[in-house]
């Protein structure tokens, strides 16, 4: 027996709609930052409802110290998230589209937007930019898989940092060092590891208790 149901990989408040095969494929049947829930399929298994929350988000800057500077750079039907600050003045952020999530750039003042990778495939998303070189992590999705890959800023030389099968929100730290969190077996764990990849390890409060 085939049915859809709602299920949770990414940003863990997140659903998608899933459909598993009587013989127990899995397929994923959404692929965008709404979120499902309460699904009901017919009784001839040809329709199916589900309600959908939308989320709107658009980028604003702000001057510091100019409250009244405040403007949005991003059009109201477009959806960025996540966005960050390049050291040279641009903007990355994760751009939801035609059903796919994206890193796009953009001028501070939201002119010249385009995708950050050329010939982007995956879904990416949840940018950080490192303090000390010239490259960025972010999360990626091929497939079932969730990892994290860096790339230079210009969007050349994307490379695999972790293998998965569930890693997420990356933080670039100065040294070469990418923290991250990965699920193991039902928990999620924060781990690190090297900008050049090798195995992660697990990552430890700084003196103080802060991480």
């Amino acid at each position: 027996r085939s049915t859809l149901f709602p299920y949770t990989t990414l940003f863990r408040s997140i659903y998608q709609i899933y459909f598993i095969s009587g013989n127990g494929k899995i397929r994923q049947v959404t692929h965008d930052l709404n979120d499902y829930q309460v699904l009901s399929v017919s009784r001839d298994g040809k329709r199916a409802l589900a309600t959908e929350s939308v989320r709107r988000s658009q980028i604003w800057t702000v001057t510091a110290g100019n409250p009244k500077s405040a403007r949005s750079v991003s059009e109201p039907d477009r959806r960025f998230d996540q966005p960050v600050w390049l050291p040279d003045g641009r903007i990355v952020a994760a751009r939801a589209w035609d059903g796919q999530i994206q890193l796009w750039t953009m001028n501070a003042d939201g002119a010249g937007q385009q995708p950050l990778l050329a010939n982007d495939t995956l879904m990416s998303l949840g940018p950080s930019v490192c303090p000390d070189r010239d490259v960025l992590v972010f999360t990626s999705k091929k497939g079932p898989n969730l990892t994290i890959r860096a790339a230079n800023l210009d969007g050349s030389n994307v490379r695999q940092v972790t293998s998965g099968p569930d890693d997420q929100f990356p933080e670039c730290l100065a040294g070469g060092v990418v923290e991250f969190s990965s699920r193991v077996g039902r928990e999620r764990v924060e781990k690190r590891v090297s900008l050049d990849g090798g195995e992660p390890t697990a990552s430890t409060p700084a003196p103080g208790g802060d991480w």
